[in-house]
């Protein structure tokens, strides 16, 4: 018993004393099923509490309702001794029901760093130095909504398996958007009209059966990734139970929750008012209008404001209306509760499910919508609504938090930014929200009195970069601009262990009518795609960003030590081509900019999506179609190198070019010099260098550097560029070594139906380099447009720009 009390403790770092007593001496209880939960709901059953659980024992096998639990038909609080008084919820949130993480009730949140076995997760002092250097990096990939539905007989996507190896076989540690998880406020309650009764909203949750599909999508994955990994332990549960059970895992999953990606828009004919625009649809109940309840906070907040937008009110979610908050709340309870069960489900055969969740996201792109216009010379354009939406954020995530102790939240990731769009589609606004989101986000902790703080609720964000499109072509200086921006951002709220990540950046391969390398197979026809005109792709949707722009490669010959114009023109660059290079050039600079996690958007999309060309794997194809054409494309080659070299990485570092500036600062600056546009970045600590020891450098040349292509104009410079870069080893010689970062060749096995192709990307052969003559000094050549230049040293190097030149 004594040994069984410490292996639950250890399972259950989060549990009180009382309620791991009262685990051990429950039996195993099956817990209720979502539909049950409806058909008891419908009979309004006072005395039946969320989970169905009366007992005690139930209630403490559900960990977090062991002292407290909301009843579907009223709200009422019990104890596991005696029954509490019932308090109707009729419109009115009760004293004896503060809500989950608000006030001093029996629902009172405990804040995670004081929880036994919880480490805190903010720090008194931030790291040192934390721009441009950051620990510990990690790669992952964006697989949003689209990337599987086996369940809907698509076939182009494998199943869970083939999907959980390849990302494995990538080096991918995190998966953003992980398959169909994403949970929308209007799917959640069927395409219904949200319901003025709290029963009647967990009755329809139930009747749709969404929910249940969604957590059912999770529960699978997350047992393929354990089993992946063949890492097992000895589960709670009986031996028989857990056969073929796994556990211990290294992949991590976030999954955003009641999402409202871009957003469908409501019906235009609604009215707006006019301190709003950009309204996100979802339908109310006619119930709702005139009624009015006690929220949190203790405030009156009523659903009608006066006649004009009774349209708006009845057909927009509206963060801004506290009423709705309220209601977002209450639809968080049983997506909480469904990810308790899961819990218990999987650590019954030894899987514990935070070994393989990483966060949960709150919303997507929420900068774009519900816009304040206050008409203004600050704000002539409108910005987005920080207040809004930083009371919803800390009105869902306490609600998560009080269920799932251990879960950490992420705010709504930042669309890509524009700077020829509207005021509030400029970097500088977006991260303005984020600021003032947190401030706001502080303040309502503060007066909900729930113990919970900033750090407690914020655990990172993820910023978007894609910018590939001739109309939105920019520098990589912005990148490493923004992250570097939005790291300082979440330090001034003294949130150090918060994690900065790029998970949603891509370039597509649609063909526009380039070139394509001369010898290189794979990128002829750009896959065929021009069979596959660019607006029939997306069956009249535009696929995001358009066409990438791409920029020709330099031909450089160096000779008698300078360079000398060549016979040769630019060379064009294959689709294919550029997106590999992206992979490098992107992902290294977002790291040395300060991101915790990097990857890609996405592994595989469909057509038509508005990302089909974007896969890392083939995905200009119908989503009918055979996996087998899912050919791994240079992008997949590329992004397995480079997260197996660098994931771990203990620092990054940028070491050229020597500008550094914020993001409005490059605005309207004049074109770059070619010496700005040359990137060095040295990476220490990586496991792909000698078991973790020693130090890598990548050198390139940006392609898009020159920063008037921020105004849109679309205009590609075409002037070759060159550069001599010499890498100083101080005297060690012999062990500085290149290493490939393009495939020299693609071997094709036969196809076989129903299996991912076994594509073998040929790796170059790494040589060894030699320093001139007499010296210890190494000398690269480096060429626009080209692939990088990866360099090893078992010691770090020193640079110098030796030679550049336009020729």
């Amino acid at each position: 018993m004594q040994q069984q009390a410490r292996d639950l403790r250890t399972w259950l770092p989060w549990a009180s004393k009382r309620q791991q007593r009262l685990l051990l001496r429950c039996g195993r209880h099956q817990t209720p099923s979502l539909a049950d939960l409806g058909k008891r709901a419908r009979r309004q059953d006072a005395r039946w509490p969320v989970h169905g659980a009366t007992s005690c024992c139930d209630r403490a096998k559900l960990g977090g309702l062991a002292e407290a639990s909301p009843a579907l038909g009223d709200w009422q609080w019990r104890s596991c001794g005696a029954q509490g008084a019932t308090a109707p919820f009729r419109n009115t949130w009760p004293a004896s029901w503060q809500g989950p993480g608000w006030g001093s009730g029996p629902w009172r949140a405990v804040p995670r760093s004081s929880m036994q076995g919880w480490e805190a997760r903010s720090r008194t002092q931030p790291p040192p130095n934390p721009t441009p250097s950051t620990t510990g990096v990690r790669f992952g990939i964006n697989t949003p909504l689209f990337f599987h539905s086996e369940d809907l007989g698509e076939t182009a996507f494998g199943t869970y398996d083939q999907i959980a190896d390849d990302l494995l076989a990538l080096n991918a540690s995190v998966a953003r958007h992980p398959g169909r998880l994403q949970i929308f406020y209007d799917e959640l309650l069927g395409g219904a009209e949200v319901p003025v009764e709290p029963t009647d909203v967990f009755a329809q949750i139930a009747a749709a059966g969404v929910l249940e599909e969604r957590i059912a999508h999770l529960e699978q994955l997350v047992r393929r990734l354990a089993c992946r990994e063949g890492r097992r332990v000895a589960p709670l549960a009986a031996p028989a139970a857990s056969e073929g059970g796994c556990a211990g895992g290294s992949f991590k999953l976030i999954i955003t929750l009641l999402t409202l990606g871009t957003g469908a828009p409501p019906d235009l004919s609604i009215d707006v008012p006019s301190d709003r625009a950009n309204p996100i649809a979802l339908q109310w109940s006619t119930d709702h209008l005139g009624q009015s309840l006690i929220d949190a906070t203790g405030t009156d907040q009523v659903f009608s404001t006066p006649s004009a937008t009774r349209s708006w009110n009845l057909n927009t979610l509206d963060q801004a209306n506290g009423y709705k908050r309220a209601y977002m709340a209450l639809m968080t309870i049983p997506v909480a509760v469904a990810i308790l069960r899961l819990q218990w489900t999987l650590l019954r055969d030894g899987i514990l499910l935070w070994d393989y969740i990483e966060g949960f996201e709150i919303g997507n792109e929420v900068d774009t919508k519900n816009l304040v216009r206050v008409g203004s010379a600050t704000w002539p354009d409108g910005r987005a609504d920080h207040d809004g939406w930083a009371a919803q954020y800390v009105a869902i995530t306490a609600v998560l938090l009080y269920f799932l102790p251990a879960a950490r939240c992420f705010l709504p990731g930042l669309q890509s930014f524009s700077n020829s769009g509207p005021d509030f589609t400029h970097w500088g606004p977006k991260s303005e929200f984020i600021e003032l989101l947190l401030d706001a986000a502080g303040d309502s902790l503060e007066a909900r009195g729930s113990g919970l703080s900033l750090a407690d609720i914020v655990a990172g964000i993820d910023i978007h970069f894609y910018h590939g499109g001739r109309s939105e072509l920019v520098g990589l200086h912005y990148l490493y601009a923004d992250v570097s921006d939005m790291r300082a951002v979440l330090g001034s709220k003294e949130l150090h262990d918060a994690q900065v990540t790029v998970l949603e950046t891509g370039v597509n391969v649609v063909c526009d009518g380039g070139g394509t390398d001369l010898g290189l197979d794979y990128d002829a026809g750009c896959e065929g795609s021009d069979a596959w005109p660019y607006d029939a792709l997306a069956s009249g949707a535009d696929i995001s960003a358009g066409p990438d722009a791409r920029p020709n490669r330099s031909v450089c010959v160096y000779s008698a030590g300078r360079f000398v114009p060549s016979r040769l023109p630019p060379q064009p660059v294959g689709a294919n081509d550029f997106q590999g290079i992206s992979v490098w050039l992107r992902l290294s600079v977002a790291m040395a900019a300060g991101a915790d996690i990097v990857g890609w958007h996405p592994w595989m999309a469909r057509l038509p999506a508005n990302f089909a060309g974007y896969g890392l794997r083939r995905d200009l194809h119908d989503v009918h179609e055979d996996i087998s054409n899912a050919q791994a494309r240079p992008s997949w080659y590329a992004f397995r190198r480079m997260a197996g070299f660098f994931s771990g990485a203990t620092a990054v570092r940028r070491l050229l070019p020597d500008l550094d500036g914020k993001h409005d600062d490059l605005l309207g600056a004049e074109p770059l010099a070619l010496v700005d546009k040359i990137w060095l970045i040295e990476v220490e600590g990586a496991p792909g260098l000698m078991g973790g020891h020693g130090y890598a450098y990548l050198a390139f040349i940006d392609p898009f550097g020159t920063v008037d292509l921020a105004k849109g104009d679309g205009d590609i410079d075409a002037t070759p560029s060159c550069a001599r870069l010499v890498l100083d080893s101080g005297g060690l010689v012999g062990f500085v070594r290149s290493v490939p970062t393009a495939p020299d060749a693609e071997v094709l096995a036969t196809p076989v139906a129903g299996v991912l192709p076994d594509t073998l990307w040929v790796d170059g052969v790494g040589e060894a380099l030699s320093p001139d003559s007499g010296t210890s000094q190494y000398p690269i050549i480096l060429r626009r447009g080209a692939w990088p230049t990866l360099i090893t040293s078992p010691l770090p190097l020193s640079p110098r720009l030796d030679l550049l030149e336009l020729v």
